[in-house]
């Protein structure tokens, strides 16, 4: 039986988060506590539980210390991070300690159970011998990136933004930006761009298409706004770039 710990400073776990893990995961043996930081660290010790998520403002000794004093005693524990402030350190440093997954205040049920959910799945491959321990937690980051591409080739032409696609995927839009941009080079909004201009290039290929038009098939509704960001993009005005397809045509 695996065992999870919700570690919070100051207040006890409302029972709506734990019961919806209860429903999903009856194997679970499920602790709530409202620990400081040492405390927490000595329960890892005594308990050494599989799962552990928690507050990253732990009282005395905060929650990435407890994590990274867990790792030097080279406990096997997954961690959960929760925060109910957006810093781009904490989510950087939660990133390089092997944290399994990164969720903000206030809770949500159905986010927190999918959480625990998909990091019970990477623990059970684990223990199949499918994935070591640091590439699992490679392959859950590298598995959020790829369904935020797919979501972006499917969404694409839509009004979107990266707060819905981190809706759609159950991450904080700051959490899911930052492991956007470390898998694939770019930004979300900068390949949701490319995505857009190939999508507009591929429009414009054929003579019968207008500007307004490609704009409209790659998501974009101000058309000048469209023509500007294609310029800069392929250093050509739509009308330029259709008119230079002509002219290799008839080469």
């Amino acid at each position: 039986m695996h065992e999870l710990i919700i570690a919070d400073s100051g207040s006890r776990v409302p029972d709506d988060l734990l019961s919806v893990i209860r429903q999903v995961h009856q194997e679970l043996m499920i602790t709530s506590l409202t620990v400081c930081g040492r405390e927490l660290l000595d329960v890892i010790c005594r308990k050494r539980p599989d799962l552990v998520v928690v507050d990253l403002l732990l009282s005395g000794m905060n929650g990435l210390d407890v994590i990274r004093q867990t790792r030097e005693m080279e406990l096997q524990t997954h961690f959960i991070v929760v925060s109910a402030q957006v810093r781009f350190e904490d989510i950087r440093t939660a990133v390089q300690l092997g944290v399994d997954d990164f969720l903000f205040k206030p809770l949500k049920p159905l986010e927190l159970q999918n959480s625990v959910s998909r990091v019970l799945q990477k623990m059970e491959a684990d223990s199949k011998g499918q994935t070591s321990s640091a590439p699992g937690r490679r392959d859950l980051e590298c598995g959020y990136v790829e369904r935020t591409k797919r979501w972006i080739e499917k969404h694409y032409a839509e009004p979107v933004s990266l707060k819905a696609a981190a809706s759609e995927i159950y991450l904080h839009p700051t959490y899911l930006g930052f492991l956007f941009k470390k898998e694939v080079g770019v930004s979300f909004t900068e390949y949701l761009t490319q995505r857009r201009i190939e999508a507009a290039k591929q429009c414009l290929s054929d003579p019968g298409c207008t500007a307004a038009q490609a704009a409209k098939l790659s998501g974009y509704r101000d058309v000048k706004y469209f023509c500007k960001v294609f310029r800069k993009k392929t250093g050509l005005s739509p009308v330029s770039f259709q008119k230079q397809k002509r002219e290799k045509m008839i080469q």
